[in-house]
């Protein structure tokens, strides 16, 4: 983890990290991993699949759990992008997002209500 910086891309973040011991390996689903749904205008944002990608859990879930999931780590052995589509379109909202090699710990943007906290809407 030399020279990584957290990065963000919508109400996602990235942030550098090393990998917990107990984290359980997820499969893709239809050639990528959906990092996250937008709930408001149904775009997602993806990491196609890939020799050099791995995404991790805290626990066994379905692939198509992993927009749900509070834990989530990639594993990048190489230069790959995180994609922010509608269907197969690239969207105009988010430009692609570049990560580096190493380790990442996925964060989500929480907005906070008086006396109660919920993950923003996108």
């Amino acid at each position: 983890m030399t020279n990584l910086r957290p990065r963000a891309q919508g109400d996602l973040t990235f942030v550098p990290t090393s990998l917990p011991k107990n984290s359980v390996k997820v499969k893709p689903l239809d050639g990528k991993f959906t990092l996250a749904l937008g709930e408001v205008t149904g775009h997602y944002h993806a990491l196609l699949e890939h020799p050099d990608v791995e995404v991790f859990t805290s626990k066994e879930m379905d692939p198509a759990g992993i927009a749900n999931a509070t834990d989530v780590w990639l594993r990048l052995k190489s230069r790959q992008q995180v994609h922010h589509l509608v269907g197969e379109t690239k969207t105009r909202d988010h430009d692609a997002l570049w990560l580096e090699p190493g380790v990442y710990r996925m964060n989500r943007q929480f907005e906070y209500v008086y006396g109660s906290s919920q993950r923003v809407a996108d």
